[in-house]
C-alpha cells in the first residue's frame, strides 16, 4: 500500500477495516447489511483516494451476490492495480460467463493459469512439459484434466476436436474415476491415460483443458462442439438392461437431487433438493424410477414415499460407483431430472433429454441466468429458481414438461450392430 501521512493514513485503514467487516458479514450469511456496506465503501472511494486493496476485498462479496453489475467496473479497477493478481482473474472469469460470454470467460481462465506458471505453480501429476503455444510448437499435445470430474467430462470434446484440428498427435490425461468412460468414448480417435501417466511424459507440450475454449474458441465459435461427445459401453448397457425388467410401455426418468458433500460445504445457497419433493414425478402414468443418487442424499431413498416407484434392482444400482457403469444406466433413461451435482453434467455430455433445476445463484458453469438452454448441453431444460421460490415450485415445472413429452409419439429408430441407437442413446430419447 502506498505511504500515506496522519489523517489519511487513519482513514485508509479505516475503511479496509469496514471491507473486511462487510466480507465477515457475508460469511454471516447477513447479505444485505454486507451489500449495504459495500456500496458505500464503493461510493466513497469514487471521490476519494481510497486504498487499491479495497476494491480486492470487495469483488469475492459482489460475485457470490452475483451483483455483477456492481461487481465488472470494481473488478476492472482492482485489475489495474494488481494486473499478475491470478484470482482476479478466476473472478473475472466467472463473472464472465455468468453472463453466457463463453470465450472471453474461458480466456480470463486462461490468463489466471498463465500467471500461475509464471509465479512457478505447474500443472501437478508429475507434469513438467512446457506450455504448447499456437502456431509454434510441434508437439504431440498432452491434454490435461485439472479441474472438477465434471469440468473434464464436458471439455473432453476439444480432445477428438483437436486432433482434426492440429496437425500433431493429442492425447487426453484424466482423473482415474473417468479413465474407463472416457477410454470407451474417445480411444477410437485418440489416447486416454490416468494423470498417473504425465510423469512418463518427457516430449510435447501440455495444456490444462480450461485453457482450450479460450485459445481456440468455444461452441459458439464452432457449432460442432456442442454435440455431446460422450457414449455408454454398449455391453455395460445391454447388462444393466437386462437386468431392469421394464415393460415395454414404461418410461424410465431418472433422478438426482444431492450433491457430494464436498459440494455442499462449498455452497452458500444451496442447490440439494428433498427426495420427497419429487413425489409429483413419480405420479406420471407409465413412469418407473432410477436413482442415480450416490454418497449423502442416497439413504433418503429408505424413507421415501414412492420408494416403490423406483425400479426392482434399485438396491444393486445404489451400490455401483463406477462412472462407467453410471453412464451405462443413465443411457437406458428416457429422462433426467437432476440437482446441480455431477450427473446433470454427464447427463449433458451423454446427450440424454432432461431438466435440471438450478438454485437462484447459479454456478458459473450454467451460463446466463436467463437462458432456459445452455450450449454446451442443449438436451437439458434449465429452470431457474427465482426469489422466494420453493423447491417444490420447480418440481411441478419440471413434471409438466415430462407430461408434455410423454404424450409426444415415440419414433422408432433402427439400432445399429453395436446396440446403440441411431439417436445418440440406448433408448428413443425426445426432447
Amino acid at each position: 500500500m502506498p505511504q500515506r501521512s496522519g489523517a489519511n493514513a487513519s482513514s485508509a485503514w479505516l475503511q479496509l477495516g469496514r471491507a473486511i467487516e462487510a466480507r465477515l458479514l457475508q460469511n454471516k450469511g447477513q447479505e444485505q447489511q454486507a451489500l449495504s456496506l459495500a456500496q458505500e465503501l464503493l461510493l466513497d472511494a469514487e471521490t476519494r483516494d481510497r486504498p487499491w486493496p479495497l476494491q480486492r476485498l470487495l469483488c469475492p462479496l459482489l460475485l457470490e451476490q452475483q451483483r455483477l453489475e456492481l461487481l465488472q467496473p470494481v473488478l476492472e479497477q482492482a485489475l489495474q492495480h494488481q494486473p499478475e493478481q491470478p484470482d482476479l482473474y478466476a473472478l473475472k472469469a466467472e463473472c464472465l460467463l455468468l453472463q453466457g460470454q463463453l470465450r472471453a470467460g474461458y480466456e480470463a481462465f486462461d490468463q489466471q493459469r498463465r500467471l500461475l506458471e509464471a509465479q512457478g505453480q505447474s500443472l501437478g501429476h508429475g507434469c513438467s512439459l512446457p506450455r504448447f503455444e499456437v502456431g509454434v510448437s510441434k508437439g504431440p499435445l498432452a491434454l490435461i484434466g485439472t479441474g472438477t470430474l465434471g469440468d473434464t467430462l464436458l471439455l473432453s470434446r476439444y480432445a477428438p476436436w483437436l486432433q482434426e484440428q492440429l496437425p500433431i498427435p493429442v492425447q487426453l490425461f484424466v482423473q482415474p474415476p473417468l479413465l474407463a468412460l472416457l477410454q470407451t468414448a474417445l480411444s477410437s480417435s485418440i489416447a486416454v491415460k490416468s494423470l498417473a501417466a504425465l510423469a512418463q511424459q518427457h516430449c510435447g507440450e501440455a495444456l490444462p483443458l480450461a485453457s482450450l475454449p479460450g485459445l481456440f474458441g468455444s461452441c459458439t465459435e464452432h457449432p460442432s462442439l456442442g454435440t455431446p461427445n460422450l457414449t455408454a459401453d454398449p455391453a455395460l448397457i445391454q447388462q444393466w438392461q437386462d437386468r431392469m425388467h421394464l415393460s415395454t410401455d414404461e418410461r424410465l426418468v431418472g433422478l438426482n437431487w444431492h450433491g457430494s458433500a464436498l459440494q455442499s460445504l462449498l455452497e452458500r445457497q444451496s442447490s440439494n433438493i428433498p427426495l420427497e419433493t419429487f413425489q409429483p414425478v413419480s405420479e406420471l402414468p407409465g413412469v418407473r424410477l432410477l436413482s442415480l443418487q450416490k454418497g449423502i442424499g442416497q439413504e433418503q431413498l429408505e424413507t421415501c414415499s414412492f420408494r416403490h416407484r423406483f425400479v426392482s434392482i434399485q438396491g444393486d444400482v445404489n451400490r455401483v460407483q463406477r462412472l462407467e457403469h453410471m453412464a451405462a444406466l443413465m443411457s437406458l433413461c428416457h429422462w433426467v431430472v437432476t440437482d446441480d451435482s455431477g450427473p446433470a453434467h454427464l447427463a449433458g455430455c451423454l446427450g440424454i433429454p432432461g431438466v435440471v433445476l438450478l438454485p437462484q445463484r447459479i454456478n458459473w458453469r450454467w451460463g446466463s441466468p436467463d437462458a432456459d438452454r445452455h450450449p454446451w448441453y442443449p438436451s437439458l431444460k434449465l429452470i431457474r429458481q427465482q426469489p422466494q421460490q420453493a423447491w417444490s415450485e420447480l418440481v411441478a415445472e419440471a413434471t409438466a414438461w415430462l407430461t408434455g413429452q410423454l404424450t409426444k409419439p415415440q419414433v422408432t429408430h433402427e439400432e445399429p450392430a453395436n446396440g446403440t441407437s441411431t439417436d445418440g442413446g440406448f433408448l428413443n430419447h425426445q426432447s
